[in-house]
């Protein structure tokens, strides 16, 4: 069986972060109580385009490479999905010129990731759908930030974890499986092995 995790927000702590940068770089006072939609365009004030842009920029940036880290029970919840015998592969929406980088941050902390899959390889062409990948890969498991994603991979029949953001708490998941940060998810884990 395999445990797929989304990175950014799930497993990386990116967005104070990516904020902090955005403010420093671009004049702003940005904070993350303002972020109630996924769509952080929207509060920007600008297109998705230069958004993913600023985002993937800061994700290149030194900054990025001194201030992100694992979210807090990340290494944890890796630990116990290896002890449970399955393969952790991430599925991220990052741009795939992050290919590199993204590896990089995730051994440097773990060894553990057998995979990571980026539906942006394409991008604009044959974007992939997160829960098309879910499903092809029979994911046992799956942890998400984003409410769609995590909505569509219910629905889709995987047993889905939310990890509790501003931007989404009106999600549609059973309240069981909404945690607010990832060392509250080992019982929910834990539940899903033992069944």
């Amino acid at each position: 069986m395999v445990a797929i995790f989304d990175v950014d927000e799930t497993l990386l702590s990116t967005f104070s972060e990516f904020l902090d940068w955005h403010n420093k770089e671009y004049g702003t006072k940005f904070m993350d109580i303002h972020f109630t939609d996924y769509h952080w365009e929207k509060v920007f004030g600008i297109s998705h385009n230069k958004l993913y842009k600023r985002h993937t920029n800061f994700l290149k940036s030194d900054e990025a490479l001194k201030t992100v880290d694992f979210c807090y029970g990340a290494e944890g919840l890796i630990e116990l999905i290896k002890e449970k015998g399955d393969d952790i592969i991430l599925l991220t929406d990052r741009d795939y010129s992050l290919k590199n980088r993204t590896y990089d941050s995730f051994q440097k902390h773990s060894k553990d990731i057998k995979d990571i899959i980026f539906t942006t390889k394409d991008l604009g062409k044959n974007k992939i759908r997160k829960v098309d990948v879910l499903k092809d890969l029979k994911a046992k498991l799956y942890m998400e930030d984003s409410k769609a994603h995590a909505e569509a991979a219910h629905a889709a029949g995987i047993y889905t974890i939310i990890v509790s953001k501003y931007w989404n708490n009106d999600h549609n998941l059973p309240c069981e499986q909404h945690v607010s940060n990832l060392g509250l998810a080992r019982r929910l884990i834990n539940k899903v092995y033992d069944v």
